[in-house]
């Protein structure tokens, strides 16, 4: 009886159409686990402009039941929508190509009517913001240096005396001033305070660009001891002086994207943060500080 029953086709298919029916019922429980549910969120701001839109055609806020209404409206709208692209309505529609062709149409035709500001308003712009175009200082000097270690306690008179000197035969005298050997040299030309800096320590650095070209001055104390300075000439800008505005619209620009197509260095170099002081222009990064040129 047990063997016959075995045998029947019936019963086959019961327990073959039984597993299949677990299988699917377990693979249906693990998505539904493991998918997350749709979440549909109004944010204050979409509220916010629902309200703004309600005023603007009724001319009143909308009451309590009337702003439940349109936001129920907008989450319905949201689900149709998803549900739509879920089935592929927006593949192939001629209507839906039309308006996103019609739609980035108007976008770019916007940006590019956008009227080029004038010389005069580049200019003005420049006279409001002047820090944000400034180059950083750069000065050319010579140095006489005295080493106070071989000189001992007479190095400051010493140094006196050889300012003295200086002032009377001017530059001329640099070669045989009497000073001692330094082994970056005697003249430098267009160096930035952090191009001093680095050579000569920071103190030295800002008394140096506090100092008017022309005349031997000193001593100024470095860590190697005692230095009598010349500058030679001033370069860069420290307050707002005469552009090209229409380079300095590009400079802006290349400024604001951290890039220097041009090479010349005005858009890495020029620091906005900087002051009238001519010590305090210097490059806002290192890769636009020359390295100083010893003659």
């Amino acid at each position: 009886m047990l063997k016959r029953l075995l045998r029947e086709p019936l019963l086959h298919f019961l327990v073959l159409g039984g597993l299949l029916f677990g299988l699917y019922g377990l693979e249906n429980d693990g998505a539904a686990s493991v998918g997350e549910k749709p979440v549909i969120v109004v944010s204050r701001g979409s509220v916010e402009h629902l309200i703004s839109l309600w005023e603007r055609q009724s001319g009143r806020l909308p009451t309590p039941q009337e702003l439940q209404g349109l936001i129920g409206n907008r989450v319905r709208e949201e689900v149709l929508y998803r549900e739509a692209i879920a089935m592929g309505l927006d593949r192939d529609d001629s209507v839906l190509r039309r308006r996103l062709a019609q739609k980035l149409e108007f976008i770019t035709s916007d940006i590019s009517a956008q009227a080029e500001p004038t010389q005069s308003q580049l200019q003005e712009w420049l006279d409001d913001h002047p820090q944000d175009f400034r180059l950083p200082a750069r000065i050319d000097f010579e140095q006489v240096y005295l080493n106070a270690d071989r000189r001992g306690e007479q190095v400051r008179q010493q140094a006196q005396e050889l300012l003295q000197t200086l002032e009377g035969k001017g530059a001329e005298a640099l070669l045989g001033a009497g000073g001692d050997r330094f082994m970056a040299g005697f003249r430098f030309k267009d160096a930035t305070s952090v191009d001093v800096a680095q050579l000569f320590g920071d103190a030295f650095a800002q008394a140096l660009f506090r100092l008017p070209e022309g005349n031997w001055q000193g001593p100024l104390e470095s860590g190697y001891g005692l230095h009598l300075v010349r500058i030679g000439s001033w370069g860069g800008e420290f307050g707002s002086g005469s552009f090209d505005v229409s380079f300095v619209a590009l400079a802006s620009e290349d400024c604001t994207n951290g890039t220097d197509d041009d090479g010349d260095g005005l858009a890495d170099c020029a620091d906005p943060d900087c002051a009238a002081d001519p010590a305090c222009a210097a490059p806002a990064n290192d890769e636009c500080a020359g390295a100083i040129t010893v003659l």
